[in-house]
């Protein structure tokens, strides 16, 4: 499983660009994860759903539960992103430094088959992991009653 990532944390507060610029390509997953984390938008995503759904989350989402399932919910976002866009990241114009499939197989000397399968895989993990979570806040809502 990936590093614990927040939006206080992370190697560079900045851009995915902003680490291309300085450090080159991508050659570290977790970094590459951690980058995608602040660059997604997906934040954005959960904020919009809030507001229409007429509720305003601000005054709990950083409690250590709801925390780590954002944060589950974010890493399988960045992977199922990155593996819907492979063949356009790979295609003319496409940008291969950000894509994590490809990061895989360029850092783990692989086939594009191998790496999305290590990439599926990674979803199936944060799709694990984000159902403990979720059972355990279920558990804890079944004791307050």
């Amino acid at each position: 499983m990936l590093r614990h990532t927040w939006p206080n944390s992370g190697p560079q507060r900045g851009s995915a660009d902003d680490y291309l610029a300085v450090h080159g390509e991508f050659t570290d997953i977790t970094d590459y994860m951690d980058i995608r984390y602040h660059s997604i938008g997906q934040r954005m995503d959960h904020r919009y759903t809030e507001i229409s759904l007429g509720i305003d989350l601000s005054g709990i989402i950083d409690e250590p539960p709801l925390r780590a399932i954002v944060d589950s919910e974010m890493r399988r976002t960045i992977v199922s992103k990155d593996v819907l866009s492979l063949y356009k990241d790979l295609g003319p114009g496409g940008d291969q430094t950000e894509n994590l499939v490809t990061l895989i197989a360029r850092t783990r000397s692989c086939s594009l088959a191998e790496a999305l399968a290590t990439a599926s895989e990674m979803f199936a993990a944060e799709v694990r992991h984000f159902d403990r979570l979720t059972g355990q806040i279920a558990t804890r809502a079944g004791t307050v009653r």
